[in-house]
């Protein structure tokens, strides 16, 4: 492992615990979604499997679609609350919907992050 690798990978760790203390809040659960998840990463993993060219390439594609994915989670989410009109009405209800749409958005940006430093990473490394 070459140490523009190491710097990376400690780097990543440092992010993800500056993020980790960022949502440090009484109830962590509020950030986890599998559905989201699964949608967000699912998709992205997909589109850069078949993605043809080179580990480069396929981070950035993993990267966009993580990000476009995620906007389209949202809208999912936001139309399967507002079509339902009982629900809407029901204020203590809504809330808790409203962030769990707003999840794939997160996903998605978090992933543009750490494919951002891996392709810097990878660039570090191939000079």
């Amino acid at each position: 492992m070459t140490r523009s690798m190491v710097i990376g990978i400690l780097g990543m760790l440092i992010i993800i615990g500056i993020i980790l203390s960022a949502l440090n809040t009484s109830d962590f659960r509020t950030f986890l979604d599998l559905r989201s998840f699964l949608f967000v990463f699912g998709i992205s993993a997909t589109a850069a499997v078949i993605t043809e060219q080179g580990i480069k390439h396929r981070i950035k594609v993993f990267s966009r679609v993580a990000v476009s994915t995620g906007w389209i989670g949202f809208l999912i989410g936001l139309i399967l609350i507002l079509g339902d009109s009982d629900f809407v009405k029901n204020s203590e209800t809504v809330s808790p919907a409203i962030s769990i749409a707003l999840l794939p958005i997160f996903y998605g940006y978090i992933a543009k992050l750490f494919c951002g430093i891996w392709l810097k990473v990878i660039k570090i490394s191939s000079h």
